[in-house]
């Protein structure tokens, strides 16, 4: 299974803080986070053995440009999310 978060706003992804609503932050969590959290779920459920999940998160999380902290936010979460679940199921030295 390979999950990759990317729900950003068209045409104003890259806005400061103060220009993005609560809704818009909630739907980027709620399709980053929650899709990534959900297709793990079904991963763990349908996993064969020696089956491997992999997450694909962003570069502009270790780029921290002004305007992306929605968005990294969500990336830094999904790549936090992924290596608990690494170092939780996975065999020793996972990543």
């Amino acid at each position: 299974m390979v999950g990759h978060p990317g729900k950003q706003r068209r045409g104003r992804d890259h806005q400061a803080i103060g220009h993005i609503t609560g809704a818009e932050f909630d739907r980027s969590f709620g399709v980053n986070i929650k899709g990534v959290f959900h297709g793990q779920q079904l991963a763990w459920e349908y996993r064969a053995d020696g089956g491997r999940v992999i997450t694909i998160s962003t570069s502009t999380t270790a780029l921290i440009l002004p305007g992306y902290a929605a968005y990294d936010a969500t990336n830094g979460a999904v790549a936090q999310f992924t290596r608990i679940l690494a170092r939780q199921f996975g065999p020793p030295g996972s990543q």
